[in-house]
């Protein structure tokens, strides 16, 4: 029985679509080298992004994290210098990253922030090496969003589980 249907969309150098410019948005970069005041910015601004109510990151949550951006990359959006939305790419391998944890605080939901976000960190993977980018939405309507960014639909992954 089938009992998970999920879309994955894609992108590359050719397909990549630059969104419209929001002003007053800016995006920081997040490596291993950043300051343990920015990681835990992002990592918060990510995980309030989905849960209002999420617990913040620790010192030593957001040092680890630190760590594993060695080879891939966080990102906070800022708006008017409010951190307003976060997201990461996973370590580029064989010229392949996934994009995951895009997300907007709420109150600025439906600007194009994400969008926005979602373009910058695929340009930042494209310089870093990748000639392919993909993710997976949580929904069909999340996908609208990564679209305007230049992903398309290339498949469905299912789940299947026996009883």
């Amino acid at each position: 029985m089938e009992s998970t249907r999920w879309s994955i969309f894609s992108c590359t150098p050719e397909s990549y679509q630059e969104p419209a410019k929001l002003a007053g948005l800016e995006m920081a970069v997040l490596s291993s080298e950043s300051s343990l005041a920015a990681v835990k910015e992002g990592w918060n601004t990510n995980a309030l992004g989905f849960d209002m109510n999420a617990d913040l990151a620790t010192d030593e949550q957001a040092a680890e994290f630190r760590q594993q951006l060695k080879n891939c990359r966080a990102f906070t959006a800022w708006l008017n210098e409010k951190a307003v939305g976060a997201g990461m790419f996973d370590a580029i391998w064989n010229g392949v990253t996934e994009l995951n944890g895009i997300a907007t605080l709420e109150p600025y939901r439906r600007k194009g922030i994400a969008s926005s976000l979602t373009a910058y960190a695929t340009q930042v993977a494209f310089s870093m090496g990748a000639q392919l980018a993909y993710l997976v939405p949580e929904n069909i309507d999340a996908s609208r969003v990564y679209q305007r960014a230049g992903y398309q639909y290339r498949a469905s992954m299912l789940v299947f589980h026996h009883s």
